[in-house]
């Protein structure tokens, strides 16, 4: 689905965050939207691309975001110590 909410009212937003909800949650969907609040609401797993490489997150958007800031904490880290024992 591409920005799957874009023109429509909050009935209809409403109407589909339910259908996607309880009618496909035995499917895989790609949805592209810029609609924060619906990805939370909607989504149980984001996979991000980003420089090439694919990262999966389980949960909803917020929880991606979350979980996207330690990845990337994590590896800030893990350069940082590396660049320490390059010019130690």
């Amino acid at each position: 689905l591409d920005e799957p909410t874009n023109h429509m009212d909050l009935e209809s937003v409403e109407w589909l965050e339910n259908y996607l909800t309880t009618r496909t949650e035995k499917l895989a969907l790609v949805v592209v939207s810029h609609d924060r609040e619906f990805l939370d609401r909607v989504c149980t797993k984001i996979v991000e691309t980003e420089f090439g490489v694919t990262y999966s997150y389980n949960g909803n958007y917020r929880a991606f975001l979350k979980q996207k800031e330690q990845r990337v904490a994590l590896a800030t880290e893990a350069w940082e110590k590396q660049q320490k024992e390059i010019h130690a």
